[in-house]
């Protein structure tokens, strides 16, 4: 099993299939951007504003949450291994965090 360390503010997302992960996602042809889903699989260290806060990143992410972010058009924010495609996310570009509920009645 391959372990990946990335950058202060950054977390690591393996892209999950829309189907799978029960969310219908849109992206606008007109612009260059657009939102995915992907499982947190890493997340880097803390990294401190310019204005000297510090965001802590197990706020936003943790490993095995399903997030949306965005996505810029190119391939400069993803890599493939193996056969799966994962994509180098900035904290700043996560747009919301989903946790599964297990219903215990």
């Amino acid at each position: 099993m391959t372990k990946f360390t990335p950058a202060p503010g950054i977390v690591i997302c393996e892209i999950t299939e829309q189907e799978s992960s029960g969310l219908s996602l849109v992206s606008s042809p007109s612009n260059r951007s657009r939102l995915l889903s992907g499982r947190v699989t890493a997340v880097g260290d803390d990294i401190r504003t310019d204005f000297g806060a510090t965001l802590e990143m197990r706020r936003y992410a943790r490993v095995g949450d399903t997030v949306v972010f965005l996505s810029y058009e190119g391939s400069y924010d993803f890599f493939v291994h193996g056969s799966k495609r994962f994509y180098m996310v900035k904290i700043q570009d996560i747009r919301s965090t989903f946790e599964e509920e297990n219903d215990q009645n």
